[in-house]
């Protein structure tokens, strides 16, 4: 989950650089403070990432911006993960240990800094997201299961999704 987290922080890192005066405005009190999430279970991850999920998703909202479909979807996933009782809550709690083994070490960005060395760092990160995501997604169900692999993706996928909707109406197209 930590890997998970780190690629979280990109999200808003890549926010942060887009042109949209609310949102950037907005988005500000959103970044959570990954230094005291141990990230050793869901209830740990689930405590710093459902605060900053609604604070994306409400200012999406608030902001009226293009990727609030993608926002709510990702919120969705974020509140049935972390909702004590659900299937996906239990099926991520009890495997957590193989996910994050299976995150932790991953090599899973592409060695391309040849092919992407003239393009913005926010640029060159929209073009890992997919790969990204189906690595992480090849490591965990190699390691733990396909229906550990699939729910962990219900939540990176939703996230993958947003960014590339970031990515595809505001980032790549500062070019």
């Amino acid at each position: 989950m930590q890997l998970l987290s780190i690629i979280i922080v990109g999200v808003v890192l890549g926010v942060a650089s887009c042109d949209i005066d609310c949102f950037n405005k907005e988005t500000i009190k959103c970044r959570p403070d990954w230094g005291k999430d141990a990230r050793t279970s869901i209830l740990e991850y689930c405590r710093t990432h459902v605060p900053f999920v609604k604070c994306i998703r409400d200012s999406c909202a608030k902001c009226k911006v293009g990727f609030l479909p993608e926002a709510e979807r990702w919120w969705a996933a974020i509140k049935d993960a972390c909702t004590d009782g659900t299937a996906l809550n239990k099926n991520l709690d009890s495997n957590i240990d193989c996910i994050t083994s299976a995150t932790a070490d991953a090599d899973c960005l592409t060695d391309s800094d040849q092919d992407l060395k003239d393009v913005p760092d926010d640029q060159a990160m929209c073009k890992e997201f997919d790969s990204l995501r189906d690595c992480l997604y090849q490591r965990i169900e190699s390691a733990c299961s396909r229906n550990v692999a699939d729910d962990f993706l219900t939540i990176y996928g939703a996230m993958v999704d947003y960014q590339l909707k970031i990515c595809d109406e505001v980032i790549l197209k500062q070019k």
